[in-house]
């Protein structure tokens, strides 16, 4: 968030950023009340490239983050700790209801 705050000063469009700032974190309380009560869970594998190997979204980046506060479960996170694993192809045949 404080990116976006730096980048409304920069560009000198502070009202701005602080109204995509607040939308964002609306919808971020709202994703997290959800999940209080989760309704379904759901397991995903991002893929961010795949050649020659695949380099997938892990723990710790924007994507786990968003997807997770949305109920989702990475499954890179169980294969591998790093933020951005590279998986060799033979080991992408995981269980995952969204390969994204």
């Amino acid at each position: 968030m404080d990116m976006i705050f730096d980048l409304g000063q920069v560009f000198q469009v502070d009202h701005e950023a602080q109204r995509i700032v607040h939308d964002i974190q609306t919808s971020l309380d709202q994703l997290r009340q959800q999940q209080q009560h989760p309704k379904q869970t759901f397991t995903f594998l991002y893929v961010i490239w795949h050649h020659p190997d695949a380099m997938v979204a892990g723990r710790g980046t924007y994507i786990d983050s968003l997807l997770s506060a949305a109920g989702g479960v990475n499954v890179a996170t169980q294969i591998n700790d790093q933020r951005y694993p590279l998986l060799p192809k033979n080991e992408l045949d995981v269980q995952a209801d969204f390969c994204l």
